[in-house]
């Protein structure tokens, strides 16, 4: 029986702390966001002892804000963590603080419908967002 329960526990308990991110939706996150940009991680580095991180990206197309051609990113360590993957290209909703989460920075690689995202993300640059 202890057996039973210690194994139901480890099935269940990834699912009671996974992150939850709002639906994707380019408009509401757009609006929650100071900078939006689409850019490749160049670097990253560890920021002392407890999980937290920073990556450089290089921008390749800006969409909100005042957005530089390098731009870095902090995530603290929490369920809503992500893994930076060198080389990868990620859609960026940064916040005032610049920190990121899992739901605020995706990989476009995981991204369904990218080219029309990024059409709609175009198109709320154009009109000044």
């Amino acid at each position: 029986m202890k057996y039973l329960i210690a194994c139901l526990l480890l099935v269940v308990s990834p699912l009671v702390t996974a992150c939850k991110c709002m639906e994707f939706n380019v408009g509401q996150y757009v609006s929650n966001a100071e900078k939006v940009y689409l850019g490749r991680i160049i670097s990253t580095q560890m920021l002392g002892g407890k999980g937290n991180m920073s990556a450089t990206l290089r921008v390749n197309e800006k969409y909100k804000g005042d957005v530089f051609e390098l731009e870095e990113v902090v995530q603290r360590n929490s369920r809503c963590s992500l893994f930076f993957t060198l080389n990868e290209e990620y859609l960026v909703f940064e916040g005032k603080s610049g920190e990121v989460n899992q739901c605020s920075m995706r990989n476009t690689r995981y991204l369904r419908d990218l080219e029309s995202q990024l059409n709609a993300l175009s198109t709320l640059a154009r009109q000044g967002i």
